[in-house]
């Protein structure tokens, strides 16, 4: 049997990579495989890893809640693959999307109310601050 390997599918990450399997006689001569099939053929493709010039994810910060109640709020940051030597931007597939941060998540704000605050239990409250301005 011939086997020669080809590169792996992926530039960062897990990928997959296949390699060309044939039948040869004990002279070299290539053969039409079922003259090999009695025997266990070796696998053609298997998974693979590459690490070379992976990029590494960038988070910004977080932004500020743009509401002061309510479920189902949420805040965003900017999360981007860059190249770690130059900090250079990447395409997404450059990086390994397995370790991706995430570029949401909930503010866990109180939930609007109808009443007044004077009717409700005051220890639900308190003052939330914004970054000062420039």
């Amino acid at each position: 049997m011939l086997m020669r390997s080809l590169q792996c599918s992926a530039i960062c990450g897990l990928g997959r990579r296949s390699r060309l399997v044939a039948c040869r006689d004990m002279f070299g001569r290539f053969l039409p495989d079922q003259y090999c099939n009695h025997l266990q053929p070796p696998a053609r493709e298997e998974a693979c890893e590459s690490t070379a010039h992976c990029g590494n994810w960038k988070t910004g910060p977080w932004q500020s809640c743009s509401e002061l109640c309510g479920v189902n709020v949420k805040t965003y940051r900017q999360v981007v693959c860059v190249s770690p030597q130059t900090d250079d931007h990447l395409e997404e597939a450059d990086c390994d999307v397995r370790k991706k941060p995430s570029n949401e998540r909930s503010c866990n704000l109180p939930p609007c109310g109808q009443s007044s605050p004077s009717e409700i239990d005051n220890e639900k409250y308190e003052w939330r601050v914004g970054d000062w301005s420039e």
